[in-house]
């Protein structure tokens, strides 16, 4: 038989026909901001699967001016997620720069 070069994609696109051109609507695209959140998520949940179970670590300090200051430590499975992050963004803006001119 005929071998299909696209039988292993999940979907595919075809071309509007001229008829519905009239009927698209243009929503734009996200913001850096909501892009970087979005790109997080996904990590988050792709590489979920190699997080040991870990706790977060809370961490309480005080300044010299008696100012106490508390946060939560980030979990190496976190410093991860957002290392990786800033490494897909830069990639976007990267490829962006490249074929916007």
């Amino acid at each position: 038989g005929i071998k299909d070069p696209l039988r292993n994609l999940v979907y595919r696109v075809h071309p509007l026909p001229e008829a519905m051109i009239d009927h698209i609507f243009d929503f734009g695209s996200l913001s850096s901001e909501t892009e970087r959140l979005y790109i997080m998520a996904m990590l988050r949940k792709q590489l979920g699967v190699y997080n040991p179970e870990g706790e977060e670590e809370p961490v309480q300090t005080t300044n010299a001016h008696g100012t106490t200051y508390a946060w939560v430590r980030m979990t190496p499975f976190e410093e991860l997620v957002e290392v990786f992050t800033e490494l897909v963004c830069a990639a976007q803006e990267c490829i962006r720069r490249l074929y916007d001119g």
